[in-house]
């Protein structure tokens, strides 16, 4: 297990005197301060905190890569791994390869061919990089520890086996920095600054201690810090994972900690496109997005960053950077605050599949006191969350995924309304599909639902439902599944495509 103190070649942590200038906290220690101290105070090195996906690490090839990205940039000091992804086309992820291992043992199974296949990447990876023979021993020793393990508690039992992709890797890019190339690397684990989290197995999420422990724990360390990603350790001292590509949100709790000038996110692709290639080839790179719009874009759908992992930085104001391990010079995307260019109408267009639709039908339904409450208190006691909920005087729609439906979970509900509102008329449509247009600069242009409008009607598009919040940060339109792909591909070929160059901004043909 990864506990505070069965790491070898890391260090002590600095006190909190060496923090970084810039945090918020040394600030307000510095206008404290007389004016002559002040004057005399060095500011900080610049700090960035770089986190690698797994395209990245998966090969030996990729490990160097990653190494001379982060010596190029003195200012990269914490550096955030995952497990090493797809080595080709052919190949398994290993974090796939580790729960398929799990499942296994906890069948009561033989380890079997995911042990062998991630041995045998692990063990390319560390001699195409010329490590010392001792570095393959001492992981794969530490694997079959944790392998052999109590697998009573099933869950923390997977969580452990899972958690040991990324710690691997990071104590492959560790001895990497500091025996091949040289460099000032430490290996430090969640366990070493007290990244404590919930034992939500899985699922974990970090407590208000582990966040306290590692602001006091982490800024200050010398040299290059390599930290695993996916995992903290729970009040118990076992590992506990986050969902699925939690790496993004260990990045960014280090970020926050510190109080990093930018979080880097190094992955494969050259940045977030304004909509989905597989929707509309060729799409553009958007290369600066704020931190609401792409809230908007990922709740349609855009899987760009781990939705957990905007919060701990949008707190401390500190930019997202993401960026192609492949594509060093290209700037990427940034997600900021704010952004300056708010000539452009939108940034992106995205949409989300598999919605249904209660409609609820009741004459004077606007006069009934409480009608709303009772009806989202039906769909409460079925733990069913809501997406939408257009209204008229007598009649109001619900939209809700439909994947939360389980058997004939819809009729029940129906049944319900019909007695304990009393309604004239319920029914249930499935397979409905919203799209989403999002852009600041909506606020600063007339025409822009005209606009959007005009380009869906020329597809030949029916729209059932249009919702736009009072922010005007984005308008959502309900239509039929088969609509949406079209839809997606109409809007963006009037505001990115061909088709923009035919009307002004305010939607008007020239």
């Amino acid at each position: 297990m990864d506990t505070p103190n069965d790491i070898d070649n890391t260090s002590e942590p600095e006190t909190g005197a060496q923090t970084k200038s810039g945090s918020r906290g040394a600030r307000k220690a510095a206008d404290a301060q007389p004016a002559a101290a002040t004057a005399a105070a060095v500011p900080a090195a610049p700090c960035k905190v770089a986190k690698f996906g797994g395209s990245s690490l998966a090969t030996a090839a990729g490990v160097r890569n990653v190494a001379d990205i982060i010596l190029k940039d003195p200012a990269r000091r914490i550096i955030v791994v995952s497990a090493p992804g797809k080595a080709n086309a052919g190949d398994e992820k290993i974090t796939d390869l580790l729960i398929q291992l799990a499942r296994n043992r906890l069948a009561g199974g033989e380890a079997g061919a995911p042990l062998e296949k991630i041995r045998a990447r692990y063990t390319d990876i560390c001699r195409g990089l010329e490590l010392p023979p001792g570095t393959l021993r001492r992981l794969l020793k530490e694997l079959d520890t944790v392998l052999a393990g109590d697998t009573s508690q099933g869950s923390a039992y997977r969580d452990a086996l899972k958690a040991m992709g990324e710690k691997m890797m990071a104590q492959v890019l560790a001895d990497y920095l500091r025996d091949v190339r040289k460099a000032p690397a430490q290996f430090v684990g969640p366990g070493d600054v007290g990244l404590i989290v919930s034992e939500e197995f899985g699922d974990a999420f970090p407590l208000p201690e582990g966040l306290k422990n590692l602001e006091a724990n982490l800024a200050g360390r010398p040299g290059i810090t390599i930290f695993p990603g996916f995992y903290g350790i729970t009040p118990k001292g076992q590992m506990a994972t986050f969902s699925r590509g939690g790496s993004d949100l260990t990045g960014a709790l280090l970020a926050e900690a510190v109080d990093a000038d930018v979080y880097e996110n190094w992955t494969d692709v050259d940045g977030i496109l304004r909509a989905d290639p597989s929707i509309v080839p060729n799409a553009e790179i958007i290369h600066e997005i704020t931190f609401r719009e792409i809230r908007e874009l990922a709740y349609m759908g855009f899987r760009v960053i781990h939705h957990d992992a905007i919060l701990p930085v949008r707190r401390k104001h500190i930019p997202i950077n993401l960026r192609n391990s492949n594509n060093v010079d290209f700037p990427g995307t940034r997600i900021v605050d704010s952004r300056i260019a708010l000539a452009e109408i939108l940034v992106g267009v995205a949409m989300k599949k598999s919605f249904c639709c209660f409609n609820v039908e009741k004459y004077l339904m606007n006069r009934e006191v409480g009608f709303g409450r009772r009806l989202l208190g039906i769909l409460e006691d079925f733990h069913l969350s809501f997406e939408h909920m257009p209204s008229g005087i007598d009649s109001v729609s619900v939209y809700l995924d439909q994947s939360q439906l389980q058997g004939d979970m819809s009729s029940q509900i129906i049944r319900r309304i019909y007695r304990e509102l009393r309604a004239d008329k319920v029914d249930v449509e499935h397979n409905k599909a919203m799209v989403i247009a999002v852009g600041e600069g909506m606020k600063r242009h007339t025409g822009v639902a005209a606009r959007l409008v005009s380009a869906l009607a020329r597809a030949k598009i029916n729209l059932e439902v249009i919702n736009q919040g009072a922010s005007e940060l984005s308008i959502l339109f309900g239509v039929r599944n088969e609509d949406s792909e079209p839809a997606v591909r109409a809007i963006y070929g009037a505001f990115f495509g061909a088709g923009r160059s035919g009307e002004n901004e305010n939607g008007e043909r020239r």
